[in-house]
């Protein structure tokens, strides 16, 4: 298969000159987290991604209005040809460790996009869980080699990551993308006074809650954007019930909780795909793809 039977065409973009809430807006209407950074005639230049403007303008305080999108994007750019066989941009994903990738012509033009879930939608028994495991290395904060095991008969405590540091419904927006970028994740759970976990934040929420909405990232609260339907799971289950709450509810993490609902580590779809790299994390992959667009 070709990239160009794969990628998707109708890519929406943005100039290095256009604002950070030019592009979060952009995010927002096309229900993306991604969105390459192109020059007049179309050469892709960058890419500007949630997580981008999470840790480098959220975090830092930056003014999304005044902060041009050549600030923070990402410059380096991995991408095929669209003529390419579809294993060389797995190969690329893999290699560079990201789970998009561009497909630009000869003269850098953009093409297209391919995306790991495009892959796992379209070919259920290629190596979507191989690209998965290399993201979640690049996610890993302490860089981790995990013993090979079959992840049905794993349990989420021998994969979890524990370095878990949550966020009071009262903290700030600003302070959680502090958080993300201290801990190098894109997902913080809320607690309530207690320490039971009562929501989550994502660097996606972020986007679309607060820079998208021209919120005042000190003034607005976890409790303003927090997602409230938490799903969790106890540190004992095996990672076959985590693998059906992921595809059931469409989550990419779950929160592992203790008793007394707090929270002490998190599972995401990653971590399995590091221990069990066949079609079940292909199968996930899918139906996380599949849920509906954010509410802002």
């Amino acid at each position: 298969m070709l990239c160009s039977e794969l990628m998707k065409r109708d890519v929406e973009r943005c100039r290095d000159s256009s604002s950070v809430a030019e592009a979060a807006l952009s995010m927002r209407d096309h229900n993306v987290g991604f969105l390459p950074v192109s020059t007049e005639d179309e050469a892709a230049i960058g890419t500007i991604t949630d997580r981008d403007i999470a840790l480098r303008l959220v975090a830092e305080g930056r003014d999304p209005a005044s902060t041009r999108v050549g600030e923070i994007m990402t410059r380096e750019i991995i991408s095929c040809s669209p003529n390419d066989d579809l294993a060389v941009a797995e190969e690329r994903m893999s290699r560079h460790r990201r789970s998009r990738i561009l497909c630009t012509d000869k003269s850098k033009r953009i093409a297209g996009v391919i995306s790991l879930s495009a892959i796992a939608k379209r070919l259920p028994r290629g190596p979507a869980g191989t690209i998965a495991a290399a993201v979640a290395a690049r996610e890993s904060a302490a860089g981790e080699k995990l013993p090979r095991m079959r992840a049905r008969s794993a349990h989420c405590r021998e994969i979890m990551k524990t370095d878990v540091e949550p966020c009071r419904a009262n903290d700030s927006a600003k302070h959680i993308a502090e958080i993300m970028r201290r801990r190098n994740v894109g997902f913080v759970p809320v607690c309530d006074e207690s320490g039971a976990v009562v929501g989550a934040v994502t660097d996606r929420d972020l986007v679309l809650r607060v820079v998208a909405a021209a919120r005042d990232p000190e003034k607005t609260s976890a409790a303003d954007i927090m997602t409230h339907e938490v799903v969790s799971c106890s540190p004992d289950d095996p990672l076959s019930v985590v693998e059906d709450l992921m595809a059931k509810h469409k989550k990419s993490r779950i929160v592992c909780v203790d008793e007394s609902r707090r929270p002490v580590g998190v599972v995401s779809l990653a971590d399995i795909a590091r221990v069990e790299r066949f079609r079940r994390v292909a199968r996930v992959l899918r139906d996380v793809a599949s849920r509906p667009p954010r509410a802002a």
